[in-house]
């Protein structure tokens, strides 16, 4: 994360920042050991997890992108503006692929009390 403030006078304040992560994990095989009275007298349960660990891998990487500006019209009220790019990957989809990106803009009025 990081970020740059310039303030080319007292009305005006630019703000850019970003934004970049990553993550990524995945659990080992394992077993569980189940005594055989146990699987005998419960023949409808299931207790091979030896697939477990394909469904649990984590791959994913996010990027943010924003400017935003401030301008003071006088010491109450200031007009604001922002624009955000953000990108989404998930490079190992489980259920569906949450992959994508999005922008967003947003213009306002501020009051200062």
């Amino acid at each position: 994360m990081g970020g740059l403030t310039l303030k080319p006078n007292e009305s005006i304040e630019i703000v850019f920042d970003t934004v970049w992560t990553r993550a990524s994990s995945a659990i080992d095989p394992f077993d569980i050991d189940v005594p055989a009275e146990f699987l005998a007298a419960n023949p409808n349960m299931s207790f091979d997890f030896s697939q477990t660990y394909l469904n649990s891998d984590l791959d994913v990487s996010r990027l943010e992108l924003g400017v935003r500006l401030q301008y003071r019209l006088n010491p109450r009220f200031a007009l604001t503006g922002s624009y955000r790019y953000l990108d989404y990957e998930d490079d190992t989809p489980y259920l569906y692929d949450t992959s994508g990106s999005i922008e967003l803009v947003s213009l306002g009025l501020g009051w200062v009390f």
